[in-house]
């Protein structure tokens, strides 16, 4: 009997240890998934912030065109802003480690997996609207249209276009009008385009954060 019970113990025992071993690696792996997604977040908040500024630009643009077209730093400044342009990055590799490894059977709340999928799905989609929508016109027709009325390309002068990020143009002559009209309505709509697609990853991350917590109790 004792031999029986003393089998038993050791079964639980190895049992217990067992179950401690997945929690921890299940807490493990929700830990830097948390930190990813809060990095994923800042990122996501700094893409919107500069559709908007775009935004704005782009209609000084409109306003300016409707008005005297007189060139100066403002004028030039918003123009450079028609040329922002964005790209989707997040950080999946923690979650491709996890789909090709079947640890994500280790995560019990199928709330949070659920939304995991749809997240990284999302990711993906965004991607895709900003290839289609963004990159090619912007770098293939825009820059080349505007650099044969600019006399500068380059660091800006004076002020920030964007974070320190994107280059200035300085016109030595007024764009096309009708063209311009063209790139900027073509600007505005990609931009809120992106704003909608970021907002939602940004809404995204603050419910998969909120899963987080609640399921291994981040403070």
């Amino acid at each position: 009997m004792r031999f029986f019970l003393g089998i038993a113990l050791s079964l639980w025992v190895d049992e217990y240890r067992e179950n401690n071993e997945i929690q921890r690696l299940n807490d493990s792996i929700l830990n830097r998934l948390y930190d990813n997604l809060e990095s994923d977040s800042t990122n996501f908040t700094w893409v919107i912030n500069a559709h908007k500024t775009s935004l704005k630009s782009c209609n000084s643009i409109n306003k300016w065109i409707d008005s005297s077209q007189n060139i100066h730093d403002s004028v030039n400044i918003h123009i450079s802003r028609v040329a922002i342009n964005t790209f989707t990055w997040a950080n999946k590799e923690e979650y491709s480690s996890l789909k090709t490894s079947g640890r994500l059977d280790l995560i019990k709340n199928e709330e949070l997996v659920k939304t995991l999928h749809e997240y990284y799905s999302q990711i993906e989609f965004a991607q895709k609207v900003e290839d289609d929508l963004n990159s090619d016109w912007i770098q293939n027709e825009f820059i080349p249209f505007i650099a044969d009325y600019s006399n500068y390309f380059g660091n800006p002068i004076k002020e920030d276009i964007y974070g320190y990020y994107y280059p200035q143009f300085v016109l030595h002559s007024v764009p096309e009008t009708n063209k311009i009209k063209y790139f900027v309505s073509r600007k505005i709509k990609t931009s809120n385009g992106a704003i909608f697609v970021y907002d939602g990853l940004l809404t995204l991350t603050k419910k998969l954060r909120k899963l987080i917590r609640t399921t291994i109790k981040i403070t």
